[in-house]
């Protein structure tokens, strides 16, 4: 499997994770010290500060997809350059730095959604 292949399942399980509002597995697929920057936001500093973000007021089901762009691989370091979608219209871009696990896998280690 490719790394981008990687992305894509990893793109479309989180996506559904956050329709679903399962914040165990949303906080999942971050690493255990993750960072997550948003604009007009404190950054938020490891997986349990991220996990209580997603616990905020239920805002309903949303069909959100995460769009792979640009891929850089660097040894255990990945950073996906993407997009997010709503209802399949841009809604903003990203930058995720994602780091290689002991298991293989990989993990969010920052999250950075951008506006536009």
């Amino acid at each position: 499997m490719t790394v981008r292949d990687e992305l894509t399942v990893i793109n479309k399980e989180l996506a559904q994770a956050m329709v679903d509002r399962d914040v165990d597995r949303i906080a999942s697929y971050y690493t255990d010290d993750a960072v997550f920057i948003e604009a007009d936001s404190p950054t938020l500093a490891g997986r349990a500060a991220i996990a209580d973000k997603f616990r905020g007021p239920d805002t309903g089901a949303f069909p959100i997809t995460f769009e792979s762009g640009e891929v850089i691989e660097d040894r255990d370091l990945v950073v996906d350059i993407g997009s997010i979608r709503l209802d399949g219209n841009h809604l903003a871009r990203y930058v995720v730095v994602f780091r290689r696990q002991s298991d293989g896998s990989l993990k969010m280690a920052v999250d950075v959604p951008i506006s536009g």
